[in-house]
């Protein structure tokens, strides 16, 4: 960006303008930041373009309307970008691309904003910045115009446009390929990709976020590709449990697949938190399968354990308490205690929504008629047990058949009954027990691997 401007100093000088010099200032200093950049030099680079911002502003700021006032917004914006500071940034370069620019200058721009809509996740607007930036023709700008649309397409949901420029850009760089097929869900050429970067020894690629997009489209390749990205050796193993964890939520469908993912992550060497969260969900995992009340009473020794040295020991007592309300719940209901019917129900919906046990769930909401016939809330514990059932048309029938007048089956044929009255009395005997709650699970912040992207496990196995 070297200019040389004796005509513009020996102007300065007839007409005593002093902005003049602090605009032949600011030139001079981007030049001497971009020196220092090529030479490695980052603190005297930042330095140097603190300066160049300080020069532009004071030029914009007393000549707003001056024919260089374009020229300093352009260096103010390109010194904000190389302090990383793309908010402040943007709209400086903006202005100075809607004025006249020499074209070095103009191009610059351009290419620097585009970086900055990118980074601002102003993917749209990022498009044509790049676009521009590839019409220009710049040879060392063009790899990473290209690679930057390609992301922009990607970001902004245009994924198969993204996928189409893959083929007219064959020297795409590797992980930029790996990022947009795994975004549009092509399995066997993700994974294909993936294991020449591994052998390659590539640990840079964002294998986070490929994981991630390509389990939106195809479970089974994600996993395969953990299993592959696992064998990186510059991977730390927490980020390895944590892509067990991550892996087993996303296969709970099939509970003994989630369960072998668990138990690695448990086992993984040197990494005791994740070992303590997989050590939980194996225990919500195998909540999934009780299907009567005393099934429950070991789970509490399980529990005992976490909740006594663990660092999910808030979660694991959490638990514990629902398990326990549903214990009492039961007991309670077996020797005719008062509002056992009310309890029951509570406990059923804990059961179901805290617990995630369906089938106990389910054979709770059925106690109910059986504990207490008259109970308004018989018929509601029917149609739930029935929902929980698929729909099972024969518990429904029942409902209808034994409670036809009450507001619950009424309104689940559709016809309009007043419910409120009902659900004010159950949510205040709700409230007056303190129905235990699981709460949201604490988890520490995952390291990423280089080039990936930190995050938490996605929740609980459901």
């Amino acid at each position: 960006m070297k200019r040389f401007l004796p005509g513009l100093m020996l102007l300065c000088l007839v007409s005593g303008c002093a902005y003049y010099n602090a605009m032949y200032n600011a030139r001079r200093l981007s030049d001497a930041a971009e020196k220092a950049e090529r030479e490695g030099r980052t603190f005297d680079a930042n330095s140097y373009w603190g300066q160049v911002t300080v020069k532009a502003e004071t030029v914009i700021a007393r000549h707003p309307d001056s024919k260089y006032a374009p020229e300093a917004y352009a260096l103010l914006g390109l010194g904000h970008a190389r302090l990383r500071n793309c908010a402040q940034a943007r709209p400086a370069l903006e202005m100075g691309l809607a004025g006249r620019l020499d074209t070095a200058l103009a191009n610059e721009a351009e290419f620097v904003l585009a970086g900055c809509y990118a980074a601002l996740d102003m993917h749209k607007l990022a498009l044509g910045a790049w676009a521009k930036v590839i019409a220009d023709g710049d040879t060392a700008r063009l790899p990473i115009a290209r690679a930057g649309q390609v992301r922009a397409l990607r970001a902004s949901g245009q994924v198969e446009e993204a996928v189409e420029l893959l083929e007219r850009y064959p020297d795409l760089p590797a992980r930029v390929r790996l990022a947009t097929l795994a975004a549009a869900g092509h399995g066997t050429e993700v994974l294909t990709l993936a294991d020449s970067l591994i052998a390659a020894g590539d640990s840079a690629a964002a294998w986070d976020s490929v994981i991630t997009s390509l389990a939106a489209h195809d479970k089974a390749a994600a996993s395969r590709l953990v299993d592959r990205a696992r064998t990186i050796p510059s991977v730390p193993p927490a980020t390895r449990a944590y892509w067990l964890v991550e892996d087993a939520v996303r296969l709970a469908a099939n509970p003994a697949a989630a369960r072998h993912r668990l138990e690695q992550a448990r086992d993984e060497s040197g990494v005791p938190d994740v070992a303590a969260m997989a050590r939980l969900e194996l225990i919500r995992l195998d909540l999934r399968n009780v299907s009567a009340t005393p099934e429950l009473r070991p789970f509490l020794e399980r529990l005992e354990p976490e909740i006594s040295d663990s660092p999910y020991s808030t979660d694991a007592e959490a638990l514990g308490a629902v398990i326990s309300m549903v214990l009492d719940a039961a007991d309670s209901a077996s020797v005719g205690a008062a509002m056992s019917d009310l309890r029951l129900f509570l406990a059923a919906e804990a059961a179901r929504d805290g617990l995630r046990a369906t089938r106990l769930a389910s054979a709770l909401f059925q106690q109910v008629p059986l504990v207490a016939p008259e109970s308004p809330y018989a018929p509601k514990a029917m149609l739930a047990a029935a929902q929980l059932q698929g729909g099972d048309s024969l518990l429904i029938a029942e409902a209808e058949t034994r409670y036809p007048a009450s507001p619950y089956v009424v309104a689940a044929s559709g016809r309009y009954s007043e419910l409120r009255a009902l659900e004010d009395s159950l949510g205040a005997f709700a409230a007056a027990t303190r129905t235990a709650t699981i709460p949201v699970r604490r988890t520490p912040a995952r390291p990423s691997v280089q080039g990936g992207r930190p995050g938490t496990p996605t929740g609980p196995i459901r």
